[in-house]
């Protein structure tokens, strides 16, 4: 059977505004106009969200840019809070989105009881993603420019290491309780320590410049930005220095002298837990340099400098914790003098 087809040629909107011919064809009178609305319809819906892209497209375009220009981890960590505003805003333009939006869903979790670092980040990325919009040109504001972490949002207290748990790590035999010495007395994150090689030790100082991150269980190493406050040197302490001397390639290498597949660190972390009665977490030693940076009365811009940290703020939340850490200890032994007092 053949059919007499119909044409007609119709003007289609370009994404750069001009109009471009196209030839639409159909078997019918009805259905070629039919196939004519749906190509124009589809084209203008196209050249509309070039005008004004989705919230998920603008928020895609700004982590694959900004994962160039942070630490693995730090890009990492922002993935979550990503994901959970895509879904938010899923189907929404990027132009359609409000301030009373944005400050909801930080209210929202507060009321379900997420931590006040939790929230903030949340806060932190939606504003990253919206000031990238503005770059861009597809906003003329951020409306997340005033969003703030509600009032009395709970405050996980930072975790720092126990005095007792510290003195078994010291105490401590093997290959994982060498690393943990090293963060220790380093202060590093656990990713640099593990990227570390015997060229970054030199002139008695650790250089940090990259760090190692796992894709499934495949070991990657991504440079630390130049511009990033990650990238420092550490004075190599004395407890740690006759571990670190003449030690080649990798310093902290798995049996076949390469670099630890997520699975490898994984066992041989919770091996050296096991074996030493310990709970500590290789973020919770960072902590414990931390400590030795406030005993030795270091200033917070200089331990925040050690530390990596990007924000000096961070190194006085710190600080602050410890403070009060070892306000509650004084009075804890004071409380336990005066009741023996009593009792004598």
């Amino acid at each position: 059977m053949s059919y007499d087809y119909k044409r007609k040629d119709v003007l289609v909107r370009q994404l750069d505004g001009s109009y471009k011919r196209k030839p639409i064809y159909a078997k019918t009178g009805k259905e070629l106009n039919a196939k004519i609305k749906k190509v124009q319809e589809e084209a203008e819906k196209g050249y509309q969200l070039h005008l004004c892209p989705l919230f998920s497209s603008v928020a895609d375009e700004w982590n694959e840019k900004h994962e160039k220009e942070i630490a693995y981890n730090t890009w990492n960590g922002y993935q979550r809070p990503l994901k959970d505003l895509k879904e938010e805003f899923e189907g929404l333009h990027i132009t359609e989105i409000t301030y009373q939006m944005l400050q909801s869903i930080l209210d929202r979790m507060k009321a379900q009881g997420y931590a006040r670092q939790t929230i903030n980040l949340r806060k932190v990325t939606a504003s990253l993603i919206f000031n990238y919009a503005v770059l861009q040109g597809y906003i003329e504001q951020s409306p997340a420019l005033f969003l703030k972490v509600p009032r009395n949002a709970p405050h996980k207290p930072r975790s720092l290491p126990e005095t007792e748990e510290i003195q078994k790590m010291l105490n401590a035999k093997g290959k994982f309780a060498d690393l943990a010495r090293f963060l220790y007395y380093t202060g590093c994150r656990r990713g640099e320590a593990l990227a570390l090689t015997s060229e970054d030790i030199k002139d008695g100082y650790i250089h940090i410049n990259k760090t190692l991150y796992w894709e499934g269980e495949a070991p990657k190493i991504k440079s630390t930005p130049k511009t990033s406050s990650g990238v420092r040197k550490i004075p190599i302490l004395t407890p740690i220095k006759a571990f670190l001397q003449n030690r080649q390639g990798i310093i902290f290498k798995n049996s076949k002298g390469g670099y630890f597949t997520r699975s490898e660190y994984l066992k041989g972390w919770r091996k050296f837990q096991a074996d030493n009665d310990i709970h500590l977490t290789a973020h919770q030693l960072r902590h414990g340099f931390a400590t030795i940076c406030y005993d030795a009365n270091l200033d917070e811009k200089d331990a925040a400098e050690l530390l990596g940290h990007s924000s000096v703020e961070l190194t006085k939340d710190i600080y602050t914790h410890i403070t009060a850490e070892r306000q509650k200890v004084n009075a804890d032994k004071l409380n336990t003098f005066v009741k023996m007092c009593v009792k004598n």
